[in-house]
């Protein structure tokens, strides 16, 4: 009866206090308000007395999503989840933000391994130069941001409590999907470290749980003063709260904003949720209330003689708004939780202390939020704060989850992998970024900008240079452009100049050695087969102005089928090339008596000239280059005219592809870069042959990346539209109009995103890392001895050459003046 008796009261009791270890702590240890550690990271919170209900908690973290830059739409899907997940929750809980000390110098160490520095000694100062230029630029500090929710029960014994966190983790993780975040349980490990961390800027590799774990986490000393604390003689700290909020508030600035700090800080959200029927008794209870005073309202006004007209405004809206709220409450969509909102400050001094109070204050003004600090219970409150299940002060206020979420913890997501490659600075966060395409779940990329926007750039700073230097994989350019001579040269590569009636040769039609001794029927079967559709796809693709039908592909296959008969019945392989298919079909020509196949034959045999007799022979002849004994190797085109671009990359694409396949030497980690994509889009046979060369190089551990100008060709085939979907790595520079229209078919981006893409700002670009798509900037300073071999901007060039000129012409004038 005292439910119904007094509603108030068991509102009130919805905010529950943990017991304190002791009433007043006598050491260290019992300053911290942790019973015991287990080491899944389970906390005992309570020591209990052996007869009632414990507390116990668990901690997780989870990641940031890109909330910033959503669209309003977007926005609000993630909100209406949070709300799910607020309202899902029936016990006692917590959302924390931390800035944790981090040393960026050996954060940076540890996450970028450049193994092959010794091999690099001038690429590996050069990319440490650049990391560090970003690293001022973006004005870091020794911290990491790190996101943790703390979930409690109250059960008899640690099994009951498991048993429920187990339960819970499911849970949480389907919850946590639906915003895009991904949530895990932390260990004791990192539980302890996180408070290490606070007290000590450092963090241990093991601990020991056979006896009392939290002896190596609690401060040397604890002095407590009215608004602050002092832990080791030498950090101060103090504990804010909430005391009241702005009407309207903005959830995409406000906890961002007050967490944002340049020193180690907690924001806590604590989180007590209030049974259903609870709150529905007290705004019925209030509703009451309301109505007796309207009653009495009216009763004074009678007896004074006054007209009784109507009730006064605030009672009017009193009364509209409790009806409103158990309108909602009826319907189920909304929960009503207690919250109190947490901030804590650290300092040197307590000068220093005290000026960073009022600074959080004047920020929380800024966003809404009134703070104010805790006087006389500084250390309850501190406990409180921090990411466990400890709740020793209780000043917070109640919310509908609706209004709640406006204290959201998204932001914007980090990508910061170890072994990763570096790729500049996350323009929301102004975070590092360094990715490991090994980790994504499919590791190829591509990378759309047109000429001079910086791509070209991109791929030599980070996909040639870095994985050359923090890798152990081969990497192999197509480069029409011959814009990797220079880091061929500069890095021991091999670079292959395919000018007309050069001496260098590769052959795609080339029979592995051990096929032609040992391969079965099968096999050889299969190998002609891939022969025809490169043969096919080549022959089609120096066609020009001349439509290529089926009837065609069949006289191709059958001059490759005829080609291979005679290599297959020699005693000892004898190469054959594309003339040996130019000679067949000649051969088919001649045998044939039908007027209308003669003239297909005859096209296929006059388009072939030029690669055959002609200037473009490179395929004619067997291979002379070796390239397996190069961990860089570029072949460049710049010095063939563009129109005969296509049939050359598929066979450079063929040739390195089927040398993958068949020779086990060559069946390593290797990275395929393939610039001016789009020339291989142009028809589906040429098209299935890069297809195919993506296929081969995934199954031997390799990468490959695709740079082109615009996805006009590549978006009119089905497969090539799904690969491009499906690459875990995107990299979009400068797009505008059409070009940008054309994106959303592969990657939807937000209108922050796209805005981001209209700028021409050097360096910018637009990454997608899997799910998370990042604003970035990448600029490398001119001052960087790298910027000038990777530098392809004509007119930079030009400058420095004719400033060059100017001064060596100054210095012969001095000189002769002398």
């Amino acid at each position: 009866m005292a439910f119904y008796m007094n509603p108030a009261k068991r509102f009130s009791d919805s905010i529950t206090l943990t017991a304190a270890p002791v009433k007043t702590p006598k050491n260290t240890r019992e300053a911290l308000f942790i019973h015991k550690a287990y080491p899944n990271g389970i906390f005992q919170i309570e020591k209990g007395n052996g007869r009632g209900a414990v507390l116990y908690d668990r901690c997780y973290t989870f990641t940031d999503i890109s909330y910033v830059n959503k669209d309003d739409e977007d926005k609000a899907n993630v909100l209406l989840s949070l709300m799910d997940f607020l309202k899902g929750m029936s016990t006692s809980f917590k959302i924390t933000v931390s800035n944790q000390y981090q040393n960026m110098t050996q954060f940076v160490n540890d996450i970028f391994t450049d193994i092959n520095k010794s091999d690099y000694p001038e690429v590996s100062n050069g990319i440490s130069m650049w990391i560090k230029e970003k690293m001022e630029d973006s004005d870091l500090h020794d911290l990491n941001r790190v996101l943790t929710l703390t979930i409690t029960v109250r059960t008899r014994t640690y099994d009951e409590a498991r048993s429920y966190f187990l339960a819970m983790d499911t849970e949480l993780e389907r919850m946590f999907g639906a915003m895009s975040s991904i949530i895990v349980p932390m260990k004791a490990e990192q539980r302890l470290n996180m408070i290490r961390n606070f007290f000590y800027q450092e963090e241990k590799k093991e601990y020991d749980f056979s006896h009392d774990a939290l002896y190596d986490v609690i401060p040397v000393s604890v002095d407590q003063y009215r608004d602050f604390l002092m832990f080791n003689n030498d950090t101060y700290v103090s504990v804010l709260f909430a005391r009241d909020y702005d009407t309207a508030l903005d959830e995409g600035k406000l906890i961002h904003t007050i967490s944002d700090t340049a020193y180690q800080s907690f924001v806590t959200i604590d989180y007590a949720p209030v049974e259903h029927a609870v709150t529905r008794s007290m705004l019925r209870s209030a509703y009451g209330n309301n109505e007796r005073a309207i009653s009495q309202e009216a009763d004074s006004k009678k007896s004074n003689n006054q007209s009784v007209t109507g009730i006064s405004y605030n009672k009017k809206k009193k009364k509209a708004e409790l009806e409103g709220y158990m309108d909602q409450l009826d319907d189920d969509s909304e929960e009503c939780i207690q919250a109190g909102l947490l901030v804590v400050v650290t300092a040197n001094s307590e000068d220093e202390l005290a000026a960073r109070i009022e600074s959080i204050q004047r920020t929380g003004k800024n966003v809404g939020v009134y703070l104010e600090t805790y006087n006389y219970v500084q250390l309850k409150a501190f406990n409180t704060a921090l990411p466990t299940g400890v709740r020793q002060v209780k000043k917070m206020r109640s919310f509908y989850t609706s209004s709640l979420v406006a204290l959201q913890p998204f932001f914007a997501p980090e990508v910061t992998e170890p072994g990763g490659i570096f790729y500049g600075i996350n323009n929301t966060t102004k975070n590092l970024v360094f990715a490991n395409r090994k980790t994504l779940t499919s590791p190829h990329g591509i990378i759309i900008g047109h000429t001079g926007s910086g791509k070209s750039y991109l791929i030599k700073e980070t996909e040639i240079t870095q994985t050359l230097l923090s890798t152990d994989d081969d990497i192999q350019i197509i480069d029409p452009q011959n814009e990797t001579q220079n880091v061929c040269a500069m890095y021991g590569g091999l670079f292959l100049d395919f000018t007309p009636k050069s001496d260098i040769h590769i052959n795609p039609m080339e029979v592995p050695l051990s096929l032609f001794k040992a391969g079965t029927k099968k096999d050889r079967e299969l190998f002609i087969a891939d022969v025809t559709k490169w043969a096919t796809s080549f022959t089609e693709s120096v066609m020009k102005k001349i439509v290529y039908t089926q009837e065609h592909s069949n006289f191709i296959e059958q001059a490759v089928q005829k080609v291979y008969e005679k290599v297959f019945a020699g005693r000892s392989l004898v190469q054959p090339t594309i003339k040996d298919v130019r000679k067949e079909l000649m051969s088919l020509e001649e045998a044939n008596d039908n007027k209308h196949d003669k003239a297909i034959i005859h096209e296929m045999v006059n388009c072939l000239y030029s690669y055959t007799e002609g200037v473009y022979d490179m395929f004619a002849y067997p291979s002379d280059v070796d390239i397996s004994s190069y961990r860089l190797v570029a072949f460049g085109l710049k010095n063939v005219d563009e129109n005969y671009w296509q049939p050359v990359m598929i066979s450079i694409m063929f040739f390195l592809s089927i040398r993958m396949n068949y020779n086990q030497e060559l069946q390593k980690a290797t990275r395929l870069v393939v610039d001016e994509t789009q020339v291989v889009t142009k028809n589906a046979s040429s098209a299935q042959i890069l297809l195919d060369a993506v296929i081969t190089y995934r199954k031997f551990g390799g990468i490959v990346t695709l740079a082109m100008q615009n996805l006009t060709r590549a978006l009119e085939n089905p497969d090539l539209r799904d690969m491009f979907q499906n690459c875990g790595y995107k990299m979009f520079f400068h797009q505008a109009g059409e070009d940008a229209e054309r994106l959303s078919k592969i990657q939807d981006l937000t209108t922050a995103e796209y805005e981001a893409l209209k700028s021409d700002r050097p360096g910018r670009s637009v990454m997608v890392w899997g799910k998370k798509v990042i604003i970035l900037d990448s600029l490398m300073s001119k001052d960087n001895p790298l910027y000038e071999v990777f530098s392809t901007n004509f007119h930079e060039k030009a400058e420095k050459a004719r400033q060059e000129k100017m001064k060596e012409a100054s210095m012969k004038e001095a000189a002769y003046g002398n």
